[in-house]
């Protein structure tokens, strides 16, 4: 039994329900003017890190995955 979601965030890079959510409440909290340090943990391929970096110009966004091969995914679309 596969415990792993590494073979999906290696197919796709679209953005799950969940961070579509959060997006839209930092938007609705702090507006697009948001500038601060993020750090995303377990930020698999970094497709939530490309958008947040999209919507918040202001602000610097950094990820860690335990995955070599997601984090060199990332890098190679250079979401970080």
């Amino acid at each position: 039994m596969k415990t792993s979601q590494i073979h999906t965030y290696k197919k796709s890079n679209k953005l799950r329900h969940h961070q579509k959510v959060l997006i839209n409440m930092l938007l609705k909290t702090h507006g697009s003017n948001f500038k601060g340090d993020v750090l995303d943990i377990g930020c698999a391929s970094g497709a939530l890190i490309r958008e947040l970096n999209k919507k918040f110009k202001k602000s610097n966004f950094t990820g860690i995955d335990t995955s070599l091969d997601l984090i060199k995914i990332a890098k190679k679309k250079k979401y970080f």
